[in-house]
């Protein structure tokens, strides 16, 4: 069923690609990590101590479903379509010519799931 539909939303996408991979992305991953910051003294912008805390953020890294690559990636990459890809979050361009997509460098996909 799942290769259907991806077949499916694959074969509606109306463009070729020659160096940049398509990507639905996943929703984000939040992590928990320790956050410091300054602890100001009430009424002025002086601060002598620091306060950790730990908080729920997003992840620096993204994960997203492979839906179009370049040809030329498709014999030595060690992804697929379909796959799901790791990349940078600060690494892609919003795709706004086809609706819930970006565009990633394909050498920016770190990894896959496996």
């Amino acid at each position: 069923m799942t290769d259907k539909l991806l077949t499916n939303v694959i074969d509606d996408i109306p463009y070729e690609l020659f160096t940049d991979v398509l990507i639905k992305p996943l929703p984000t991953i939040k992590v928990t990590k320790e956050v410091t910051r300054p602890k100001f003294v009430e009424g002025s912008m002086e601060s002598t101590e620091t306060e950790t805390t730990t908080e729920e953020v997003d992840a620096l890294f993204q994960t997203g479903i492979v839906l179009i690559m370049p040809e030329s990636l498709k014999d030595i990459s060690k992804y697929t379509i379909g796959d799901t890809v790791i990349f940078p979050r600060k690494s892609y361009v919003y795709f706004d010519l086809y609706k819930d997509t970006i565009i990633v460098k394909s050498y920016d996909i770190i990894g896959k799931l496996k």
